[in-house]
């Protein structure tokens, strides 16, 4: 196996583990997780865990109060999926965002 495709299952796998440990209420390990992945996404391109990273980023920081950083992740996540021409760009999970709302695909993005 090649370590560029390591790096690309890595940042899956960086994904996977901070969506599960935000889900049992683990903010700081949730956002080194992210952190990371979006890191590593950044690095080699990958457009999709890019979106998936500040997804979960935008939970995370609304989850801790950090609105404003949660909607700067949601709104990059949403551009990337809308980029992507991907089904999460329609319906990203905004009830996960704690009462952000969820912030309305405009026609330049559409």
């Amino acid at each position: 196996k090649s370590r560029g495709m390591d790096v690309w299952c890595e940042t899956e796998a960086l994904n996977g583990g901070g969506d599960a440990v935000q889900a049992a209420g683990q903010h700081e390990a949730a956002r080194s997780c992210l952190t990371e992945a979006l890191t590593l996404a950044d690095r080699i391109g990958y457009r999709y865990e890019q979106a998936r990273a500040h997804q979960g980023l935008a939970t995370t920081c609304a989850a801790t109060g950090h609105q404003d950083q949660a909607h700067q992740h949601w709104r990059h996540a949403q551009d990337i999926y809308t980029d992507l021409g991907v089904p999460e760009a329609g319906h990203m999970d905004a009830h996960r965002l704690g009462g952000l709302g969820s912030i309305p695909v405009t026609p330049e993005r559409a």
